[in-house]
């Protein structure tokens, strides 16, 4: 269940102009394909068989970089399905994300026979760098802590740098697993790496292809967490260390 962003400039400015998706047919065509060209996976990418994509209306807030839902994400979901939800267990992405603005009606947990939560953005420390961070960051850390508590029966953390939001219902656990492309890179890496002689590294030592940083191009992301590292090490080194960016974002510019 994924959200249809009503909007066609939501679209072009979450998606972009080559990506606007001019129907809910589209996005799905195009997602299947992803799964089963990038993926590979084939069997849930079938149509009939696979995964069933089913979606809710939403809106793009472009100031908090943020999808929110437009109506009751239960009420929809009743609408498009004949199944008894009762028996059935939820598995909700940003479970705090979602229920910030959820509509008025029926609870995950009255619903589902058992929810879980998985979380995976620190949004404290996304509020935290705002200038409003100082009241904002407090209110955001007691209000996820509120909608896991109210609407999770079990919740999985990616990491645990992120916030404590129910102790007794949390669990630590990597279950996005890694990507195949970067298994692929990482061998190949460490093949290039075997080919050369041992040494010991230093601050002095050329840094390119030792660290890499995945983020979209969002200065909410840490982009100048990294340039304050790279300020640092040319400060001991009196060199900069290469920066390839890959992809693009909404600060890219």
């Amino acid at each position: 269940f994924i959200p249809w962003l009503e909007l066609v400039e939501d679209r072009i400015e979450l998606y972009g102009s080559e990506n606007k998706f001019d129907t809910m047919q589209e996005q799905e065509s195009y997602i299947r394909d992803w799964l089963r060209k990038e993926a590979n996976m084939a069997e849930e990418a079938d149509p009939i068989d696979g995964l069933r994509i089913l979606f809710y209306p939403a809106r793009y807030h472009s100031g908090m970089n943020s999808i929110f839902a437009m109506g009751d994400i239960i009420c929809a979901l009743r609408n498009q399905t004949d199944n008894n939800l009762s028996d059935a267990v939820c598995i909700l992405e940003e479970p705090e994300h979602l229920n910030w603005y959820r509509a008025p009606g029926e609870g995950w947990t009255k619903v589902f026979n058992y929810v879980v939560g998985v979380v995976h953005t620190n949004y404290i420390e996304y509020a935290s760098t705002q200038f409003h961070g100082l009241w904002t960051a407090p209110a955001i850390q007691v209000m996820s802590s509120a909608m896991i508590r109210a609407y999770c029966h079990k919740v999985i953390k990616l990491s645990g740098v992120l916030q404590t939001y129910a102790p007794e219902k949390e669990v630590v656990e990597n279950v996005h697993g890694v990507r195949e492309d970067f298994i692929k890179e990482g061998r190949r890496r460490a093949t290039k790496s075997s080919e050369r002689p041992p040494s010991s590294p230093s601050l002095n030592d050329e840094a390119e292809g030792q660290v890499y940083f995945i983020g979209k191009i969002l200065w909410a992301k840490g982009f100048d967490n990294l340039l304050e590292l790279e300020d640092f090490y040319h400060e001991c080194t009196g060199k900069y260390f290469s920066i390839d960016i890959y992809g693009g974002g909404p600060d890219q510019e």
